[in-house]
Order: C-alpha cells, then structure tokens, then sequence
C-alpha cells in the first residue's frame, strides 16, 4: 500500500494506531509519545512494524505521515458482538441479562475516548502541519474496570454482577495516555465525559435492537 501511496503522489497517511497496547505494562503512567515501546501480542507487535514502515517510507521517499495512537475508542456503531471493544460488549450483556466478564479483579485501569471525540482530533491532526509525527489521543484518564461497572449501573439501570476469572498475560494492568502533546499541538480536547458517551451508546444500542425487531416483524419504521 505504501509502494503505491508513492507511486501515487499521496501527500500524507493518517495511520490509527494503539494507544491501548503499543506500550505495553507502562511503569509509568499517563504514557507519553517518548514512552518506551514494549508491545506484548501480535496486534500491538503489527501496529509498531507499520509505524517503522511510515517512518522509512517518510525518510526515503518523502511520503509524509501522522502516527495517531488511540486510546480505547467507544461509541455507537461498535460490534456489541465482537471480541474487542469492552463497553458496547458489556452493555449488549447487560441489554440480554448475561453476565459482563472480567479478567482479573476488575482493578486494571483504562482510558476510555468517545469516538466523536477521537473523529474531531483525528481531523485537526490531518491538516495539522505540525512536525511532529506521533500523538496520543486519548481521554487522559484512568477508569478501572471495576468503577466501569458502576457508571454501567447508573445509566442502565440494571443490576449487574459481573463474573471474575483469572487473568493472563494479555491483558495490561494500566493503560494511560498523556495527551498533553495533542492539546498543545492543535488545541483538542476531550469533550464528551465517559457517562455522557455511555449513555449515548447504551440510547443507540437500544434503539437499534428496536428498529432490527421492527424490521422482522414487518412493522413500519415511521
């Protein structure tokens, strides 16, 4: 892709990276762009050979380039059925009266980045000109499982009591990005708060369900 993107004359890629496992068990949180590089599974492991790639195709051909490493993006429109993506996964569990799934004891903290918010500085950063090359964009706060699983409570309503099982290696205890180098760069930040950007997610899965049920049933969507 990139061979072509030169042979192409594109002027710049916008890459989204991972935020949320590029660095591996940070030993320091918030993380910031210096912070070491220690990615632990083979997702993480590609999204640091492509940001290598970016970096040699810019050196040797000029292709230019955006490193954009995301938090935990959420929102509406997330696979409620996928294997990524805790929120929505949680939610759809707790719409269906199944048991959210927690590795560990639910104290492994997040930084969680509604998505609109992540569009809104993914736009400012593509036409930033800038020199820098890698940002953060993330909310810049921890929130631990655990804590995840009252904020669920308040905006469903519903009483969830999640089932514990050990964890393993692929899971980080602590994932928290400094964003202080993407506020500074193009004046972001975070606007939606994680029970706002809950709540707008748990509206849109509840009313997508409707309209799928509306759908089946033959009923009008007026």
């Amino acid at each position: 892709m990139l061979e072509i993107a030169v042979e192409s004359g594109v002027k710049k890629i916008i890459f989204p990276s991972s935020g949320g496992t590029i660095y591996g068990e940070a030993k320091k949180i918030p993380i910031t762009e210096s912070s070491p590089l220690n990615p632990q599974n083979p997702y993480a492991i590609s999204k640091l050979v492509i940001e290598k790639y970016l970096d040699y195709y810019y050196t040797d051909y000029g292709l230019d380039y955006v490193i954009i490493r995301y938090s935990n993006p959420y929102g509406e429109r997330q696979n409620p059925h996928g294997s990524q993506g805790v929120i929505p996964i949680f939610l759809n569990k707790i719409k269906n009266f199944e048991r959210p799934v927690i590795y560990g004891d639910g104290k492994s903290l997040r930084d969680y980045i509604y998505i609109k918010d992540a569009i809104d500085a993914t736009l400012l950063l593509m036409d930033n000109n800038n020199k820098e090359k890698i940002y953060n964009v993330g909310s810049g706060t921890g929130t631990s499982l655990n804590d995840l699983i009252s904020i669920l409570y308040d905006v469903t309503g519903y009483s969830i009591s999640p089932r514990y099982i050990p964890n393993d290696r692929r899971y980080l205890q602590r994932t928290v990005l400094n964003i202080a180098k993407v506020r500074e760069s193009v004046g972001w930040s975070p606007k939606v708060s994680l029970y706002e950007g809950i709540r707008r997610t748990w509206d849109y899965l509840n009313n997508s369900i409707s309209r799928e049920e509306s759908v089946e049933s033959g009923k009008s969507l007026k």
